[in-house]
């Protein structure tokens, strides 16, 4: 199939409701990951990781990625370079870029540019961001997922093994981030609210395994999640509802704070340290 050809295919997408741009990018991701499935100790975090577990999840155009083991991000950006830098498959060649350092949230990530070529020309990139020193709390859940675009596209796999970071421990995560502050003020993470509230409708979860990684993330990250799980900070919810009006992808009723927040108030109060039950 020719990349006009198949990018039409992506582009049909619209017809199942799902943004023709996403499907693209899903499509080159996902390829990219069939590809590190041959390679052993990837974990799969972020937004790729519910978009392979949700019904309906938030777009999302980037991978966030760790190896088990690995205690720094720069030692695994050169171990992704080593494995997948010149990568083909089909008609289409991924090039790794160098890392830049960063800070995500309170631990320092390391983010490379995957660059697709078809042939000499580069028809799509995405971004990598890769943690390190990652602690779990529960075993990856290895799972086969379907692409993710919609399109039947011969010559390419219908579906993609994955190991996905536990949910618990991505929960974790998401709540910190609710409570962190940085230097220019509190968080603005209203996304990590509606991905909450979609994981507790949607996913089972066992409650010791979250309490667990909550007490791991609040010692790492240096922060308290707020039993009560209270408004982050005055003025969230207002914001809340503005960003999640615009999220491609999001959808009622989550994209209110009042409808996330008490959805994730009354599945998640009783399983934080300090919690009723907990």
């Amino acid at each position: 199939m020719s990349h006009a050809g198949l990018r039409q295919r992506l582009a049909n997408a619209r017809e199942r409701g799902v943004d023709p741009r996403t499907a693209y990018n899903t499509f080159f991701r996902m390829l990219f990951l069939a590809g590190l499935a041959g390679h052993d100790s990837w974990v799969l975090k972020g937004g790729t990781n519910l978009l392979c577990r949700l019904t309906h999840p938030r777009s999302t155009l980037d991978l966030d990625l760790f190896r088990q083991g690995d205690l720094s991000p720069t030692f695994t950006a050169g171990v992704l370079h080593e494995q997948m830098d010149g990568h083909t498959t089909g008609r289409y060649t991924f090039r790794v870029g160098d890392p830049t350092l960063g800070d995500g949230e309170d631990i320092e990530v390391a983010r490379v540019k995957v660059t697709v070529f078809d042939g000499t020309t580069a028809v799509e990139s995405f971004n990598i961001d890769l943690s390190g020193d990652i602690v779990l709390n529960a075993e990856p859940d290895q799972v086969e997922v379907p692409r993710g675009d919609f399109a039947v596209l011969p010559g390419y796999p219908a579906t993609i093994p994955a190991r996905l970071y536990p949910v618990e421990n991505q929960m974790a995560d998401k709540l910190c981030a609710l409570y962190a502050s940085f230097g220019s003020g509190p968080s603005t993470r209203y996304r990590d609210l509606y991905d909450l509230a979609m994981i507790v409708d949607q996913l089972p979860f066992d409650r010791a395994t979250l309490t667990a990684a909550v007490v791991v993330q609040q010692r790492v990250r240096r922060r308290t999640v707020p039993a009560t799980l209270g408004e982050p900070a005055p003025g969230w919810a207002a914001a809340y509802d503005k960003q999640l009006r615009r999220t491609p992808g999001a959808r009622p009723p989550f994209t209110s704070y009042t409808a996330a927040m008490a959805v994730v108030r009354d599945a998640l109060t009783s399983a934080l340290p300090g919690g009723d039950d907990a």
